[in-house]
């Protein structure tokens, strides 16, 4: 179950995010706006959870 903890904040800071940039127009533009919010975030916090497991050994 911990291993869909990083995809999950990563989807909700996306959509809170599209909810912030919620004038933009073009949906590429928001389309790009929610992978790349949702990749960013989600590899920040896998590394950050990793890291984490790591100092606890």
């Amino acid at each position: 179950m911990i291993k869909y903890v990083p995809g999950f904040i990563g989807a909700v800071a996306a959509y809170i995010v599209l909810k912030v940039f919620g004038w933009v127009e073009s949906l590429s533009t928001e389309i790009l706006l929610f992978f790349g919010t949702y990749l960013i975030v989600t590899v920040i916090v896998d590394v950050a959870m990793k890291q984490y497991g790591g100092k606890k050994k």
